[in-house]
This record gives structure tokens, C-alpha cells and sequence, in this order.
């Protein structure tokens, strides 16, 4: 018999994490999971080898303010159907987005990953980070594709 204790859903608070946030909370509701969402913040490093020198004009708070705003945005989640019925565990980390995903994984034990996935200009440039958790993942991952398709 399948055990669901832990479901991590790593959110960047678009339509795919929202749709993807629909199956992790129904899950975690069925097996009595508890959900961890996680919001990964680009490291500035990253960020200035992808966007050069317009990288340089980031304020010096800018981690702490996206932080910040990215907490804001997470307690907003889930919406009120299903906040009073599972545990939440909300997460803000930075870096590399899928390693952080795999990571948060094994240190929390997580038993599924489920995460949404979509079809982006990004994804064309920079690789699917779903595609990076599926084939680095060490616990079974749940892809969520757009609603439409």
C-alpha cells in the first residue's frame, strides 16, 4: 500500500503551480498528508549570468525583499477550501530551482513531488525545471500539465 505522509509542491506562483497546487492539496486531503510548498528565489549570481549587466542594478536588499514577498505570496496559498484541512509547511530557499526542489526533498523525507509544468519561451531557452526534478529525484514526482491541454 502506497504511504503519503509528506507532498512537497514547489510553487513560482504561476497558472501551472496553481494548477498543480489543485492536485497536491486533493492528495494530501485524501492520504492525510502533510503539504510542504516551496518558492525558490533565483540566486543573484545566476541571475547576473543570465541578464548581464542589467543584474547590477538589483537593489543590495533584493534577496530580503523577495523573501519577503515570496512568504507574503505563499500564505496566501492554499486557498481557504482547503487551508483548515491539511498541514501546510510553507518554505522560501534560493538558488539553482530544481536543486533546491531535490534537496528540500530528501531533507524533509518528502514522499511525492508534484509539480506543474507548462510549455514557455524559458522552458524553450533554459530546460524544464520538471524535467530536472524527474530525472534527479529520488522520490517519485507527479508532472501537471496545463489545464487546457
Amino acid at each position: 500500500m502506497i504511504k503519503l505522509k509528506r507532498i512537497l509542491c514547489p510553487t513560482d506562483f504561476s497558472e501551472y503551480a496553481e494548477h498543480a497546487l489543485q492536485y497536491a492539496c486533493s492528495l494530501s486531503e485524501k492520504y492525510a498528508a502533510e503539504l510542504h510548498l516551496l518558492h525558490v528565489l533565483p540566486d543573484p549570481a545566476t541571475t547576473i549570468a543570465t541578464y548581464g549587466p542589467i543584474a547590477g542594478y538589483l537593489p543590495d536588499n533584493w534577496t530580503e525583499s523577495m523573501t519577503e514577498h515570496a512568504n507574503r505570496e505563499l500564505k496566501k496559498i492554499p486557498k481557504k477550501k482547503w487551508a483548515n484541512q491539511i498541514k501546510v509547511v510553507r518554505a522560501t530557499t534560493q538558488g539553482m530551482t530544481f536543486v533546491e526542489i531535490i534537496q528540500y526533498a530528501k531533507e524533509h523525507n518528502i514522499d511525492l513531488i508534484v509539480i506543474g509544468t507548462g510549455t514557455t519561451l524559458n522552458h524553450a531557452l533554459m530546460g524544464s525545471v520538471a524535467e530536472k526534478v524527474v530525472r534527479k529525484s529520488s522520490c517519485p514526482v507527479l508532472l501537471v500539465h496545463p489545464q487546457d491541454h
